[in-house]
């Protein structure tokens, strides 16, 4: 397994050719091996708890490479030993898959049962030992899911935190999941996403990444039933020299499907990103609509940024756009405010606070959307 990822190519895309980080995976796997871990659970927990005094976001898990913290018991999810026979549940596409299948020793399963109504919490964290971690969701007929991914690091030497995440929501069911990369900058990021929607499913994502050294995510987003409805937002914000590199496809499948993918970005420094939204529309997708819209904000002559929004459409009666705005911070707004009194640092943190509040906004959960709000702030704050 561990050699499947030299089989496989870093983007199947021909658009993407070049467009893309690539990572030392083999420089990866050997670091992984001489590393152990240096925390003990009693340091765990009480990273947790810190994490939730901070926050008020009560963690129903705390979930690392060698063990498992569970906080609150739930008959809705599990914490398996990961078996290479679990691989059939899962599609291999992206090279770093077989990674993550190679050292994963856990896996976590949500299983939410028809017409049930849940609301998880998980924390993982990749210490000194790197996290791999399969994640497989199901959401039942008539089912709804609130589910907050919440990834850190507590690792102080080079490593890295890897996540599979399976999604299948049954029909007339909807889920509500956010995703919050904070690691530290020791760390690099490795994410995947694979996701079946099906008839008049709602599926909304919101993705923050603010932490890791470098950021590789994949995501794979199928509208398969009839009505079905993806809403995806991605959140990025670079300091120093981060690096991430960010692949979303939506793919309409089926008749009078709804697919929209928002990606905003501020880069600062010399941090730089790949943004590179897809959408597919089947010809078995009629009546169908797809909106692709990248967004970026550049602070200083020192950032990098390739946005790349695409569409392949083979369904005339469908309803299809894309566009990328790129621009530097508005000089003009940061003088009107410092003629004010605001500092310069202070005008530009206001500026980029307003960029990303429409999408902020859209979070449902009002401590998440504040504890997103104040990471944001504190990141843009140069601190």
């Amino acid at each position: 397994m561990q050699g499947l990822y030299k089989l496989i190519p870093e983007e199947r895309e021909d658009i993407y050719t070049g467009k893309y980080i690539i990572l030392d995976i083999e420089g990866i796997i050997k670091n992984s091996e001489n590393l152990e871990p240096a925390e003990t659970s009693e340091m765990i927990e009480k990273f947790c708890d810190n994490l939730t005094l901070h926050t008020k976001i009560e963690f129903d898990a705390v979930i690392w490479d060698n063990g498992a913290l569970i906080k609150n018991i739930n008959n809705a999810f599990r914490i398996n030993a990961w078996k290479i026979e679990d691989a059939k549940d899962y599609v291999i596409t992206d090279k770093y898959v077989a990674l993550i299948f190679a050292k994963a020793k856990n896996k976590l399963d949500i299983v939410i049962k028809e017409s049930e109504c849940t609301k998880l919490n998980f924390l993982f964290l990749n210490t000194n030992k790197p996290l791999s971690m399969p994640l497989y969701i199901d959401v039942g007929k008539k089912a709804s899911l609130n589910l907050l991914l919440w990834y850190a690091s507590t690792t102080i030497k080079n490593s890295f935190s890897s996540s599979l995440t399976n999604i299948f929501l049954e029909k007339d069911s909807n889920a509500n999941i956010i995703t919050i990369h904070n690691e530290n900058k020791n760390t690099v990021v490795i994410s995947n996403l694979d996701s079946k929607i099906m008839d008049n499913a709602i599926l909304n994502l919101d993705y923050i990444y603010l932490g890791g050294n470098v950021t590789r995510s994949r995501n794979h987003m199928n509208a398969m039933g009839k009505y079905a409805k993806i809403e995806a937002r991605e959140t990025i914000v670079g300091t120093a020299e981060q690096k991430f590199d960010i692949y979303s496809l939506m793919t309409n499948m089926s008749n009078y499907v709804n697919t929209k993918l928002d990606t905003n970005v501020i880069l600062m420094d010399k941090s730089s990103c790949f943004m590179k939204g897809f959408s597919k529309i089947e010809k078995t997708a009629t009546e169908s609509k797809s909106l692709i819209k990248e967004n970026a904000v550049l602070i200083g002559k020192n950032v990098r940024i390739n946005s790349i929004p695409s569409m392949e459409i083979n369904q005339n009666a469908v309803e299809a756009n894309h566009f990328s705005v790129i621009s530097p911070i508005d000089e003009e707004s940061i003088f009107y405010l410092m003629s004010r009194g605001i500092s310069s640092n202070g005008a530009m943190k206001l500026l980029a606070s307003g960029f990303f509040s429409k999408v902020i906004d859209k979070i449902s959960d009002i401590d998440v959307k504040r504890e997103v709000s104040s990471l944001i702030d504190y990141k843009l704050s140069g601190k």
